[in-house]
């Protein structure tokens, strides 16, 4: 129940307390009123309900807000009172990416729908060049640094040296031990000196 309507009289109807006169035994009854939710729903906090139009405050149909997909720029929609509700899904992208860059890891772009930046590796198809942006490894293998990975067969994997010039390394080193194994023998000789 809503609230007092005020007092009738059966097989008459409204009583009015003011106006009516009491000339006799009287029977009233109270007669009270229902609520009566507006058809419009209202929606806060992710719940929505009808506002009883009776002015007593009373929320019916109360329930939280349901269905509907969040993406990176929208909020999902209930699929009962049609408001937006919750939060954005930063994952959830509508658009493309754009690809703005490429190098030897991966290419880089942004998405058209909220602008985030996105990363990917190369996807390699039965050759050296990624299927999605056409970054050619064979290309960076001839100036000398170190590919991403995809097809590598025959080749070491990378150690993180880029000057890719080991025989040169290694003769230095030996070369150097030498030397120094050299030098030793002659400083007994000559008493430490």
């Amino acid at each position: 129940m809503c609230g007092f309507d005020g007092w009738y009289q059966d097989g008459v109807g409204p009583w009015d307390i003011e106006n009516d006169p009491v000339t006799g035994p009287l029977q009233l009854r109270a007669n009270w009123r229902e609520h009566w939710p507006d058809s419009a729903w209202t929606s806060e906090n992710g719940r929505h309900y009808h506002l009883c139009q009776n002015g007593c405050g009373i929320r019916l149909e109360e329930a939280a807000c349901t269905g509907g997909r969040a993406t990176c720029t929208e909020r999902a929609v209930c699929d009962v009172c049609g408001q937006p509700y919750g939060e954005l899904d930063s994952t959830g992208h509508t658009g493309t990416v754009q690809w703005t860059g490429k190098n030897g890891r991966g290419h880089v772009g942004t998405y058209s729908c909220c602008g985030a930046a996105v990363t990917q590796a190369h996807v390699w198809g039965g050759d050296a060049v990624c299927d999605v942006c056409g970054y050619d490894q064979r290309q960076e293998d001839q100036r000398g640094g170190t590919a991403a990975p995809g097809p590598t067969v025959g080749r070491a994997p990378a150690t993180g040296d880029e000057s890719g010039d080991v025989l040169f390394w290694t003769v230095l080193l030996t070369v150097s031990c030498a030397g120094l194994m050299a030098m030793i023998p002659g400083r007994r000789r000559n008493g430490g000196r």
